[in-house]
Parts: structure tokens; sequence; C-alpha cells
């Protein structure tokens, strides 16, 4: 058997992948409405409303990204870099007006920080 599967998570390194899971869905839920809004605002606006558009797309990359991250880190196949990767995005979110991402982002950036996790990863 593989060691780095005989090796369990720690508790902290699953929150974080279950963080990820769960608000990178949530964002690509989001990404997908604003999409449809800016869409609609286009049209309505003969093309103006599309200068939104970034704001969709920032969130549907954050939200493939993060999902990616927590299904990895769930599979115990987690990656610090792309967790970590994750975490500093869904802060970039806070850009959009989601501050409950910015927040798991945060708490996510402190639980990779800790040292039971540091040391799962040998760092």
């Amino acid at each position: 058997m593989n060691s780095e599967y005989a090796r369990p998570n720690p508790g902290k390194l699953q929150a974080v992948s279950i963080l990820h899971t769960v608000f990178g869905g949530l964002e690509i839920i989001i990404g997908l409405l604003w999409a449809f809004y800016v869409l609609f605002i286009g049209i309505l606006t003969v093309g103006f409303g599309l200068l939104l558009f970034p704001i969709p797309l920032m969130f549907l990359v954050t939200g493939v990204i993060s999902l990616i991250a927590g299904i990895k880190g769930l599979q115990r196949k987690a990656s610090f870099k792309l967790s970590m990767t994750a975490s500093i995005l869904e802060m970039v979110l806070i850009l959009g007006c989601d501050p409950a991402s910015f927040g798991a982002g945060i708490a996510c950036v402190i639980l990779l920080n800790q040292p039971e996790v540091k040391a799962y990863y040998g760092r």
C-alpha cells in the first residue's frame, strides 16, 4: 500500500477541503447567475452592460479551481499549492461583493498555515 494514502488527513486539512468543495460549487452557481444577468443587461443596454463580463468569469474560474482543490483534498490527493491558490482566489472574490467566500478564503489560509497541516505536507 502506498504510504501517501496510509497516513490520515489532519482534521484541519479535511475542513479546508470541505470549505473548498462547498464554496466552489456556490461560486459556480453564482457565476452562472451573474452571466445570465450580464447578458440580460447587455441586451437591454445595447452592449454596454457586457462591460461587467469579468465578474462572472472571475466567479467561474475561482469556483472550478476551488472545486478541484476540494475534491482532490477529500480524496487524500491534496496539493498545498492548489489549496493555497484556491484560498487566495476566494479572498479575491471580495471584489465581486462576495464576503462569504472572502471569509472562507481567510479561514482556509489560516488552517493551511497550522503546524500539523504543514507537517503533513512536509513543509
